[in-house]
């Protein structure tokens, strides 16, 4: 039986959960998130540490929902007894393609492949499986086409294989299920040259149809929790973790083909069979409501797999230059930091009003957030919440619309946003970018479409959408010689789906108008005659309200009281009583724990207390805008992918970066200005493609230029 902690825990994670499912905790991780299926229980960790852990509460409520809501009752899969077959002699793996290919017509084909590594370069395809039903794999090793393991040698037979492998993945009458399947088919292409396709995607099904919290997604941690499977990679990572040790390397190093092949394989069979029998547990437990976003997901995900094999040029010349550069900036910026610290430090003091033990010789580091916070209460006069780079930044704004004016703290602050800028650039651009860009001085980075909860897209390796403004480091990334960049860009995407979520007349009548909503909001609050300061307190107000900023942020943002916050905020809604009544409904919504939707049929889950409360209203407000303005650009990547492929253009997708998306074009005049034109007309028409009543004109704008950083208008850019 359940105690009464845990008991109030399981019904507000699912109320419905029948009496003859039992829930208990146990200290065994080994044992967390299994079914006992002999009295019907589920294990999962201590309540102490499910509430200090953000990713096992959420992998504790998806298995509490999973349980409750099952109908297995016994364990359904038999995990010892499969049929596993195997072919690395090129007859044999004629013979298995062959046979594969004649079995899989017009069913599911669960499939998976193993790399040396999952980087671009110096990597090779190990092995690929293909399960023909959820006990049947078939697996090819020693495969003898370019980029496999042992194909560098047998180069007759090359051909062959190639092309009984490519008649079978590109086969219509097949349907090809993978998890995570952007980065098997991408892997394909650029080492074997294969063409493959993602007909569905159990990875994408789970994070859109049943939970799309981060972390969540792995094959094993859902082979475990849906499928009550064993951990079939046991003996891969103890040969991996024993391999590293040995050879005293980071685990992030190690090469696949050290794996025996009597381990890889039979352990990639076992994935291709997980994901086959995943797909089906998933669909039974999806929200049918997912299926259109899911539809779509797969098509994008078809898309960014050609993006990320386009990669963007990286300007090798440049950089060399830059890091010279950042270089003496940085030694500068240091030697500046030093001297202003200098006025400020105090060890003694510090230590009296922190508790923290220095030496009275121990000079200012940067590097401590302790340090930097009590720093920044000294120069401002008041403690700040946090020393992140977000507030860093937030307190440089202030400097530069004159709302800090003491000469200390604009000293202070401006020293270590230079030497935190110029650290960032070259750790993460000049030596990251360096490290990850392929021989052919490209960079592929990872389009994550399970990134992020909201639905927004992220990017690693690197980071696309984190990518400062600075245009000496987006000029790093260029055209390839003979092509140029034509990037297309929303126009306010996030507001503009405000007003129509919120439907409110003059939020609507000032998009329709053509009016510039910043200007718009600044003339209403202030008068025509509005100064810089307005018009930046108009902007920030305009994104911050929306996304549920209190009075309280407001206050501290622009050094005003609490009643002058709530005036403000009061201005702001006046001329926009429907926005205040969506976001009014919002926060109800969030207090009465009905589903937080998009009109697209995504879905976030929330676990409310009363402590985050607050939080969760936010995110009711916040994530219906962010998400549906990031579908409207991933809808668009489509249709521009679409036309770009159907008319045969010299164009390409080379990547995306928030609500703008970028494309390589032959440098001729008029190509540059049909891909321009058509791509802005695909951007302006997608939302009202999908919401025919949309009342809400979106609008795109073009720049085109030979590097991202100097990207001038389009059709007015200056040859």
């Amino acid at each position: 039986m359940m105690n009464n902690d845990l008991q109030r825990f399981v019904r507000a994670v699912c109320p419905d959960i029948s009496d003859d499912k039992q829930v208990k905790s146990s200290h065994d991780q080994f044992s967390w998130f299994r079914v006992v299926w002999a009295t019907n229980t589920l294990v999962i960790p201590p309540l102490n540490y499910i509430k200090t852990n953000m990713l096992i509460l959420d992998k504790t409520v998806e298995a509490i929902q999973a349980f409750a809501h099952s109908e297995l009752g016994a364990p359904e899969y038999d995990w010892e007894n499969l049929n596993l077959y195997e072919a690395s002699t090129f007859e044999d793996i004629l013979q298995m393609i062959d046979t594969v290919h004649k079995v899989a017509q017009g069913r599911d084909i669960g499939v998976d492949i193993e790399t040396r590594r999952i980087e671009w370069e110096d990597n090779k395809l190990l092995s690929i499986g293909f399960a023909t039903d959820e006990s049947t794999c078939y697996a090819l090793y020693n495969i003898p086409i370019k980029g496999a393991r042992g194909g560098e040698d047998i180069s007759e037979d090359c051909n062959e294989v190639w092309q009984a492998l490519e008649d079978l993945l590109t086969d219509p009458n097949i349907n090809f299920v993978w998890h995570n399947g952007k980065f098997d088919c991408s892997r394909l292409k650029y080492l074997c040259n294969l063409d493959a396709r993602i007909d569905d995607d159990t990875m994408l099904y789970h994070y859109c149809a049943v939970n799309e919290k981060r972390g969540t997604h792995g094959l094993k941690d859902l082979g475990q929790l849906y499928l009550q499977a064993p951990a079939w990679d046991d003996e891969l990572d103890k040969i991996k973790r024993e391999y590293c040790k040995q050879h005293k390397i980071r685990l992030g190093d190690f090469m696949y083909d050290d794996i025996p092949t009597s381990v890889l394989v039979p352990y990639m069979q076992r994935d291709c069979i997980a994901t086959l029998r995943l797909k089906r547990v998933l669909q039974r437990l999806g929200r049918p409501e997912a299926s259109f976003i899911y539809g779509k997901l797969i098509e994008a995900s078809n898309v960014f797999m050609r993006v990320e094999l386009n990669g963007v040029r990286l300007d090798m010349d440049y950089l060399e230059d830059l890091e010279f550069e950042l270089e003496k900036e940085l030694e500068g910026a240091t030697k500046k930091l030093n001297e202003v610290s200098a006025t400020i430090w105090d060890p003694q003091q510090y230590s009296h009003d922190t508790g923290a033990k220095v030496k009275l010789i121990d000079e200012f580091n940067i590097k401590s957030p302790k340090q930097l916070k009590w720093m920044l209460q000294q120069v401002l006069g008041y403690p700040v919440p946090s020393t992140d780079a977000a507030t860093i930044d937030m307190l440089i704004d202030e400097v530069d619309a004159g709302l800090i004016t003491n000469p200390r703290a604009k000293d202070f602050l401006q020293a270590i946003a230079s030497v935190r800028k110029n650290s960032k650039y070259m750790d993460t651009y000049v030596q990251g970018l360096r490290e990850c860009v392929c021989r052919d001085l490209r960079i592929r980075g990872t389009f994550n479409l399970h990134g992020t909860e909201t639905g927004r897209l992220s990017s690693s390796s690197p980071n696309m959408q984190n990518v400062p403004r600075d245009k000496k480091i987006k000029n790093l990334l260029c055209a390839t010689p003979g092509y140029k960049l034509v990037q297309m860009d929303y126009s306010q995407a996030e507001l503009r789906v405000l007003a129509l979520l919120s439907r409110d007349p003059w939020l609507v009548k000032v998009y329709q108008d053509g009016k510039d909503l910043h200007d718009a909001v600044a003339t209403d609050m202030f008068g025509p005659n509005f100064d810089k300061e307005q018009r930046v307190m108009a902007k920030t107000i305009n994104f911050g309200v929306a996304y549920g900023r209190g009075p309280g942020s407001i206050a501290q943002t622009f050094k005003k009281s609490m009643d002058e916050a709530r005036a403000i905020i009061a201005k702001w809604f006046k001329p926009m009583p429907q926005v205040k009544a969506w976001i009014d409904n919002r926060r109800a919504m969030a207090k009465r724990g009905e589903a937080c939707t998009t009109i697209f049929g995504r879905e976030r889950h929330f676990v409310v207390t009363n402590e985050d409360l607050n939080h969760v209203q936010n995110e009711y407000i916040n994530t219906p805008i962010q998400s549906i303005a990031s579908d409207f650009t991933m809808f668009s990547l489509i249709e521009i992918d679409k036309f770009l492929r159907e008319n045969n253009l010299d164009a390409r997708i080379v990547t995306t970066v928030h609500d703008s998306i970028i494309v390589e074009c032959r440098d001729e005049k008029d190509l540059v200005d049909l891909v321009a034109q058509t791509c802005v007309r695909i951007m302006a028409e997608t939302p009202l493609k999908y919401v025919p009543d949309c009342p809400v004109p979106f609008k795109a704008d073009a720049e085109v230029g030979y590097a991202w950083g100097k990207l001038r208008s389009w059709p007015e850019e200056e040859e």
